[in-house]
């Protein structure tokens, strides 16, 4: 119950009004959406160049492993796997 509890308080803290799955948060994080449901990242895609894209992705891994002891856990190292991921893509795609 306990655990229950503390994923309450980070959906809440994430602007959730009930506890999402793990997946929605990692990869459907409604609030990084504007009101038309366009997301921040897609914004970098379209209208950065190939260095600011890698560095979107790169600071963004960086800034959830730094943090992931103080705020979100789990749930922050996933999210610096996806940027890493997107990162690696970006790059091989550049070849």
């Amino acid at each position: 119950m306990a655990e229950l509890d503390e994923r309450m308080k980070a959906a809440i803290a994430h602007g959730y009004d009930e506890v999402p799955t793990v997946a929605d948060i990692i990869n459907e994080p409604s609030h990084y959406k504007g009101r038309h449901g366009l997301e921040a990242i897609e914004v970098v895609r379209n209208f950065g160049n190939d260095d600011m894209i890698a560095g979107f992705y790169w600071g963004n891994a960086i800034k959830y492993m730094t943090r992931y002891r103080n705020k979100n856990g789990l749930e922050d190292l996933k999210k610096a796997r996806k940027n890493l991921d997107w990162l690696i893509e970006h790059m091989e795609g550049k070849k």
